[in-house]
């Protein structure tokens, strides 16, 4: 399968990848939106604006002093695309949300491992790996 996010300069793919859980509400282009109508996290959002891959609306807060932001046709195109081709066996851990991306986790210990994504826990030996 040809990888969905190509069209990202290489440490911006990276980045993107591993953080699609919380990109998977990216509003698409065109359409102004605030962090905390998307859910998004003002660091993810952080990020984002120094990758070049949102734009911040100039002039334009909302009622809590929130900044308005703009999406970059390539970052939600990477998204969506990730989004209606990826499998189950595209991820390291099989969580059963499938907007997951089960990239990383963390070992609780005996046998289990728990996704830094989505919090679901898995037994080590039921891992098809």
């Amino acid at each position: 399968m040809s990888d969905p996010i190509t069209k990202l300069e290489t440490s911006s793919a990276n980045w993107v990848r591993n953080h699609m859980y919380e990109l998977s509400g990216i509003p698409e282009p065109g359409r102004e939106w605030t962090s905390s109508e998307t859910g998004i996290d003002d660091r993810i959002v952080t990020s984002l604006l120094k990758r070049g891959l949102v734009e911040r609306v100039a002039g334009k807060r909302d009622d809590s002093d929130r900044r308005y932001y703009r999406t970059q046709p390539k970052l939600y195109d990477a998204v969506q695309t990730f989004r209606e081709t990826s499998t189950r066996t595209d991820r390291l851990l099989p969580c059963d949300d499938r907007e997951c991306p089960g990239s990383g986790f963390r070992n609780l210990g005996d046998g289990r491992l728990e996704c830094s994504h989505c919090g679901q826990v898995h037994d080590k030996g039921a891992i098809d790996r």
